[in-house]
């Protein structure tokens, strides 16, 4: 998987969050795992490129880990809109999603959340 600009980056980020949300419902680990690490590597093109900002459009996306994923990777640089997601997610007793806001706040809380790039 080749990332070649800020549009695939986005593309690639949110196609795996779909599927990464899929595979945790489902309990399917190895594709879980698979687009865990096709979000890191769309994070990382987008943090190498001074564009994590490009995540702000996700936020609202309908899916709900497609929302999840970027609020997370929006922490370190826009805290106030992803904390306000993340708190929302938290709320709503969606299985899976809700309790991993939740300790994404509170790991980002306590100084122990580390994001990979």
């Amino acid at each position: 998987m080749k990332i070649d600009s800020l549009e695939n980056a986005i593309d690639i980020f949110k196609g795996a969050s779909i599927e990464h949300g899929k595979a945790s419902e489902e309990g399917n680990y190895k594709v879980g795992n698979k687009n865990y690490y096709k979000i890191v590597d769309a994070a990382k093109y987008l943090n190498e490129n001074d564009a994590i900002h490009e995540l702000l459009q996700l936020l609202n996306n309908e899916n709900v880990s497609v929302q999840l994923w970027a609020a997370t990777y929006l922490l370190e640089n826009h805290e106030n809109e992803a904390i306000k997601l993340l708190t929302s997610i938290s709320k709503k007793n969606i299985t899976h999603f809700s309790f991993n806001a939740q300790i994404t706040l509170d790991e980002w809380k306590s100084g122990d959340l580390k994001l990979q790039y």
